[in-house]
């Protein structure tokens, strides 16, 4: 049985990836290259200052890697 595997890149805003948070609690953010560059967590979107209009690079607690 596969599972359905999400992740975000750093230019997206967080208003695409909000339905994510329903199945887990964190997404790795993704390069180009499809390396991890960081993770961003159901905290860092409700602290989120412009909420989902947010992109996720810009989340002042975007822990990147």
């Amino acid at each position: 049985m596969s599972q359905i595997r999400y992740t975000a890149t750093a230019d997206q805003l967080l208003e695409e990836v909000d339905y994510c948070f329903l199945d887990v609690s964190g997404l790795p953010v993704i390069d180009g290259k499809s390396r991890c560059v960081g993770v961003v967590s159901k905290r860092d979107r409700i602290k989120a200052s412009n909420g989902v209009y947010n992109t996720t690079s810009s989340l002042k607690s975007l822990r990147f890697m």
